[in-house]
């Protein structure tokens, strides 16, 4: 076979699986930084099947969660929002996040019959109907939202295997093949990663953009050129239109790449790496544009109205006002969407006014600041944290570069630092969570280990991929309630958090098969957390009663005789919303006689001539 014929054969491996960088892959003088990588490499005969395989199986377990799961608590409204945009080219619904990932989600439901399409659009410009919408489109049809809905999902699922293969790539480039396969693993292994591939969300396709537009602007750094430019400027517009977050990956880059430029040192005739990176930021600011269809962009500042407290006049009591309204900053140009700008501005509204938190079993108006480290520390497996001590051990490999250090590491300390900053309140992990994957590719430092004559390391490192293995298997298929080991577990799990980071609706069809599978369990009472009433999948069930005031005692005892099945949430009291029931409290003295999932617990009230169950456990429902 000729020299040509094995590249040609070659060339879809190396396109797919990626190509070690080193000193001969450099550009031009002055364009890139000239750093040998790790060299243990493998022929990508050998090892791209295993890779497919890992990858197919990771797509596997999230297709299924998503067939399995009922809708949580969010989705309902990214499908009315993403029919708005593409039915009305309006992008006012669920302005709070840019709309890449609504408008792929909910491509299957623009084939459907009128009977679920989406409602005329509210004109109210700061309010939030995407919800009630959502809760129309349910209630139009419920089976038919579900069974579409289970396609939409499936639309997101591109996302992930971005995000897996772009883990391998970098990984491999970086530390080696093996490190390679370690990066791939902790992406397909993560309980993270799954939960929010499965569901329609914008957090695990932005993990999966932001970590691509990381390595993309990586590899300019790096090589420098046009072409590595033209991808780094795709990723950063592809980031930017699936999670507001990304917004700080700008002005990241331009610090790193003006940075670096001068690190190398640039001359008049030099400018390359300059131009390069303006037309980076550039791009990506065209594509963030773009996918508004510029949709009032360039608007003056003075006339986007606002309710933060930051954009509004502070002795102005109305709802909507600007500060800059009326002065010459006020008459410059936004060349951002107007209802990108509103978004941000909603969100931190939110934050301003301050939300019930939960955390350790305390709840409060306004959040911690150490609550995204807490949630870090029990929603990810705790194999990982024990593969950063080996990933930090040193070795006598090459040294790290301080530019691969802070592509990697500075978009994860300062998105968490922001997030952690708005204290208003603490509620979710997954507004870190896009920028742990960056993390991730630190972790997979370890597994150049297993490729190194280190018997007790390697052995270490294989005990810790095994581990992670089993602790993101056992809870299959409620990846979305997952806690670690450190945690006590998922059935620990609302002692740490609640809301989507345990219970946000997703186990109610699981309820509906516990429901048939026990027909002596009437009357049946559901406290449920999430879009869709229980009924409306043919659980006939009525709600928890509240107790009867304290002055005036029921004839019958409290609480009635029956069944009951809890959410978490609702267990605990947790007002998702001011004036949310807090009737299920009553059982949070009482053992469950069993359980759906992690998020659901049933308990058993016996007939007044009995004994009143707490109750032992009969069975675990896991599925």
């Amino acid at each position: 076979m000729t020299s040509s014929a094995s590249a040609r054969r070659t060339l879809p491996l190396t396109i797919f699986c990626g190509k070690g960088l080193a000193v001969t892959d450099i550009g031009r003088p002055g364009e890139g930084i000239p750093l040998p990588l790790a060299a243990d490499a493998v022929h990508p005969q050998r090892w791209w099947p295993w890779v497919a395989l890992i990858i197919a199986a990771h797509v596997a377990i999230v297709a299924w969660v998503g067939y399995c799961q009922s809708p949580v608590y969010d989705e309902p409204a990214h499908i009315a929002a993403g029919l708005s945009h593409w039915r009305f080219g309006r992008f006012d619904l669920y302005r709070v996040n840019p709309p890449l990932v609504r408008m792929v989600a909910c491509l299957p439901f623009l084939v459907t019959d009128d009977e679920l399409t989406a409602p005329t659009v509210s004109n109210l410009p700061f309010e939030r109907p995407e919800f009630e919408l959502g809760q129309r489109l349910i209630k139009r049809s419920p089976a038919n939202f579900m069974r579409w809905l289970t396609w939409s999902r499936w639309c997101c699922l591109p996302f992930t295997i971005l995000g897996a293969v772009v883990s391998f790539r970098w990984c491999r480039e970086l530390y080696g093949d093996y490190a390679g396969f370690a990066g791939l693993l902790l992406w397909c292994l993560s309980p993270s990663v799954i939960a929010y591939a499965a569901i329609i969300s914008p957090d695990g396709a932005a993990g999966a953009t932001g970590l691509a537009a990381g390595y993309t602007f990586w590899k300019w750094l790096r090589l420098g050129g046009w072409s590595n430019a033209a991808w780094a400027a795709l990723a950063l517009g592809a980031a930017l239109l699936t999670k507001t977050t990304w917004a700080v990956l700008t002005p990241l880059w331009l610090v790193l790449g003006l940075t670096a430029a001068s690190a190398r040192g640039s001359t008049p005739q030099k400018q390359g790496p300059h131009l390069q990176l303006a037309a980076i930021l550039l791009g990506g600011w065209y594509l963030l544009n773009l996918g508004y269809g510029f949709d009032k962009s360039f608007r003056p500042l003075g006339e986007i109205r606002c309710i933060s407290q930051r954009l509004k006049p502070p002795e102005d009591n109305e709802r909507l006002a600007n500060r800059f309204s009326g002065t010459l900053v006020g008459r410059l140009p936004v060349p951002f969407p107007e209802d990108y700008i509103r978004g941000i501005d909603v969100q931190k509204s939110e934050f301003e006014h301050g939300k019930v938190s939960y955390l350790l079993g305390q709840s409060q108006p306004r959040g911690w600041w150490y609550y995204y480290l807490v949630a870090l520390l029990v929603k990810e497996p705790a194999a990982y944290w024990s593969l950063a001590v080996l990933a930090l051990w040193p070795h006598r490999g090459r040294a790290a570069h301080w530019l691969d250090v802070a592509v990697i590491l500075a978009p994860a300390i300062v998105v968490i630092a922001l997030v952690s900053s708005q204290t208003g309140f603490s509620r979710y992990y997954r507004y870190v969570w896009p920028a742990v994957p960056y993390l991730y590719v630190g972790l997979a430092r370890s597994g150049h280990w297993l490729s190194r004559q280190t018997p007790w390391r390697g052995v270490a490192t294989s005990v810790c991929f095994v581990w992670a293995i089993g602790s993101s298997l056992h809870v299959h298929p409620h990846y979305m309630s997952y806690f670690n080991e450190l945690a006590g577990g998922p059935q620990n799990g609302h002692a740490w958090l609640l809301d989507a980071n345990i219970d946000w609706g997703q186990d109610l069809l699981f309820l509906k098969q516990w429901y048939d599978r026990h027909p002596a369990a009437r009357p049946l009472h559901v406290a449920a957390f999430g879009p869709v009433s229980p009924n409306d999948i043919g659980i006939d069930c009525s709600p928890v009663p509240q107790s009867p005031p304290p002055n005036r005692p029921g004839s019958t005892p409290y609480p009635p005789p029956g069944w009951y099945a809890v959410s978490v949430n609702r267990l605990h009291g947790y007002q998702h919303f001011p004036g949310d029931s807090t009737a299920a409290t009553v059982f949070l003295s009482c053992k469950p006689v069993d359980r759906v999932g992690y998020s659901m617990l049933i308990f058993h009230v016996a007939a007044p001539d009995g004994t009143s169950r707490a109750g032992t456990s009969t069975s675990d429902t896991h599925n």
